[in-house]
């Protein structure tokens, strides 16, 4: 029978200093990132006042569940909630369909172009999104 020991790397202070900066600036990121979300929740549950002091308050304000409830009847909140997820969810399972018949069609299917439309799709997912919303936009567009 074989045993399998593992080597244990030994201590080296350059490393570990490395290893501890490499967390420290992605925990940085991570609070940077994360700290529009979370003021912007703090935000919505405070009133005019509350909201116009300075310097800004980072605790929760007065108005907790009433600017919420507000926001539902004055933007019709819960329609547009609807609309966004229906709307995602339709294009979501649209897309899966096409990708989903489309890779089985390049798999095992032999046709003329298949090399020319794989190497057109993949060109398309090299492209990235700034550069393909001008026109996809305009194709909209004419589409009324």
């Amino acid at each position: 029978m074989t045993t399998l020991t593992l080597a244990r790397k030994k201590f080296s202070p350059l490393r570990f200093g490395r290893a501890l900066s490499a967390r420290a600036v992605m925990l940085f990121a991570v609070a940077l990132t994360l700290f529009p979300m979370l003021y912007a929740i703090l935000v919505s549950t405070q009133t005019t006042r509350e909201y116009y002091t300075f310097p800004p308050s980072l605790l929760p304000g007065t108005g907790t569940l009433e600017n919420f409830a507000t926001a539902f009847e004055r933007a019709a909140l819960a329609r547009l909630v609807f609309n966004t997820t229906f709307i995602s969810l339709a294009v979501t399972l649209g897309k899966m369909i096409l990708s989903v018949t489309a890779g089985f069609a390049f798999v095992y299917f032999d046709f003329r172009g298949k090399g020319f439309f794989f190497d057109l799709i993949f060109l398309t997912h090299m492209l990235p999104v700034p550069v393909r919303i001008v026109p996809t936009f305009q194709l909209m567009d004419q589409f009324g």
